[in-house]
């Protein structure tokens, strides 16, 4: 098994079980707030209560776990789709995120952490 897909698999699982996952962030695409070599912790979180500005890990791409900030939300039919743009990039991601994809809330530290929308 290669080693992305295993490490994704198992974040998934500890924020699953345990309500977090504490990781190492590589990029720049989140900077300044996020510098690479960073430590982040994805929190547990309802996808409903997600709002513009809110920072999210999700997977994009099939074994990456992507952290960039919501900065619009859809609603096609029944389901809620993301849009999301890393800070330090120029445009928006040309995809959409969905609830499957989705991994939980980022924060930094424990600065202005607001777990009352945590599941």
């Amino acid at each position: 098994m290669d080693i992305n897909r295993a490490l994704l698999m198992m974040t998934s699982r500890i924020i699953e079980r345990v309500g977090k996952a504490t990781f190492t962030l590589v990029g720049n695409s989140m900077y300044p707030l996020i510098k690479s070599g960073e430590t982040v912790t994805i929190y547990k979180y309802n996808y409903e209560k997600f709002e513009v500005g809110d920072v999210i890990a999700y997977r994009q791409f099939e074994y990456h776990i992507t952290v960039h900030r919501i900065s619009s939300i859809m609603h096609d039919d029944s389901e809620m789709l993301l849009k999301t743009k890393g800070d330090n990039n120029k445009n928006e991601d040309s995809y959409l995120t969905n609830k499957n994809q989705f991994l939980g809330i980022v924060y930094k530290g424990f600065e202005n952490m607001d777990l009352e929308k945590r599941v």
